[in-house]
């Protein structure tokens, strides 16, 4: 969810934006389902964060270096 928020977009949008069913990402942040591989990678394309931070729960972008 924290992910999704942070990018500004609503279940809904993901929605749309995957052309899933909306009730979908609900789904998911409930922990009522989870998302295909293949949908984890649109999904961390879409917040700019790795599949591993979505897995771990940490979907900030990483900083950029100088």
């Amino acid at each position: 969810r924290s992910a999704r928020e942070n990018a500004g977009y609503s279940q809904r949008e993901i929605a749309r934006m995957l052309n899933i069913d909306g009730t979908t990402p609900g789904k998911w942040e409930l922990g009522i389902s989870l998302p295909r591989a293949a949908t984890l990678a649109k999904l961390a394309g879409i917040y700019c964060c790795s599949i591993e931070q979505l897995l771990e729960g940490n979907p900030e972008p990483p900083a950029p270096q100088n």
